[in-house]
């Protein structure tokens, strides 16, 4: 049979109130005394205590008065000790799952998100290539005077909108190419970390030299394979090796060193040019980011190189990170699992 009493209201409601353990030897001399049970002659209360806090009463009673003993509470105290710390560990265990529960179905909701952006994205990026195709197309064969002559306004105009094509193509490109490495198995086999860096640095050299920019590679002869994807990997040079060259003063140097560690290949790239702020370091990684707005105008770029070089270090089992100081350059560091090292 269920009753309800209000905190201060009856023996259980003075105990719950004042946190103190009561004893009623005989239940019809006390005055007031509130029966549900007019059977109960004898009745002890004792307070349920979580650091101080009552969160409930603990109490026994007798059909006969004069029932319970001084030890009687002291075995009811501890009993009580004990299920109030079983209480409020099940109210803990239970906050918990409902806190796990409602994180998980928010995490859900949030991959679900997730996937919807970057459908959304690869839809748009997918639709504007081939827009983007046409106008590229166009605009050559009119500087190339395929369709008329054109005089020298109309050339500067044209070679503006061929330049801002070439970066729109460029950033849809490294949209799809996200989604790409996302979804798609790499190909991972042995490989030379050293030939697909002498690569990278070859197909950098003409920008380079327009810099005004060296590029020095150094790597032991006997640097063992690492276990990749050489395209991918190529990328990731590619990338780093376009924006230390980007990044680098006229006169610069940007240094590819290469070595082995005890289970991967560590690659370092480093340029002197005008470094990252400290505060910038944790997000130089993330889609879309830049460091500055202005550096961005003066140097261009899409905010996805670095995104794309994570993914494809990650997806080897790698990690990259990196370490700058301002004005004096950034250094960019990578592992790549050496060949044999995965089960």
């Amino acid at each position: 049979r269920e009753a309800r009493l209000k905190v201060g209201e009856g023996v259980m409601g003075q105990v719950a109130s004042t946190a103190t353990p009561m004893y009623v030897a005989d239940t019809y001399a006390c005055e007031g005394f509130i029966f549900f049970d007019k059977a109960v002659r004898s009745l002890m209360v004792v307070p349920l205590l979580v650091k101080d806090r009552v969160i409930g009463t603990l109490s026994v009673d007798h059909a006969i008065p004069n029932a319970f003993t001084e030890d009687d509470e002291r075995l009811l105290t501890i009993a009580a000790a004990q299920a109030a710390i079983a209480i409020e560990n099940a109210r803990l265990v239970q906050g918990l799952r409902e806190r796990a529960e409602a994180l998980a179905k928010a995490y859900e909701e949030l991959k679900e998100l997730d996937r919807m952006k970057d459908e959304l994205i690869q839809n748009v990026s997918h639709e504007l290539r081939t827009p983007l195709t046409f106008v590229k197309g166009y605009v050559e064969l009119l500087l190339a005077g395929d369709m008329g002559p054109l005089n020298e306004e109309q050339m500067k105009s044209l070679r503006i909108v061929a330049n801002k094509t070439n970066t729109v193509t460029r950033l849809v490109g490294d949209i799809v190419l996200l989604q790409q490495i996302e979804q798609e198995q790499l190909d991972l086999v042995p490989v030379s970390l050293v030939s697909i860096a002498r690569r990278a640095i070859a197909g950098s050299q003409a920008t380079a030299v327009r810099q005004g920019v060296q590029i020095e590679l150094e790597a032991p002869p006997d640097l063992p394979p690492a276990l990749g994807d050489e395209g991918r990997l190529e990328q990731v040079f590619d990338n780093l090796l376009g924006n230390a060259i980007k990044f680098s003063p006229g006169g610069g140097e940007v240094r590819v060193i290469l070595e082995e560690t005890e289970d991967a290949i560590l690659v370092q790239v480093s340029d002197q040019g005008i470094g990252i702020p400290a505060d910038k370091l944790e997000r130089i990684f993330d889609r879309f980011y830049q460091v500055d707005g202005s550096s961005t105008r003066r140097f261009g770029g899409t905010g996805l190189g670095l995104a794309i070089v994570k993914r494809i270090v990650e997806a080897h089992g790698g990690r990259v990170w990196v370490t700058s100081r301002e004005g004096e350059g950034s250094t960019f560091y990578f592992t790549i699992p050496k060949a044999g090292t995965r089960a």
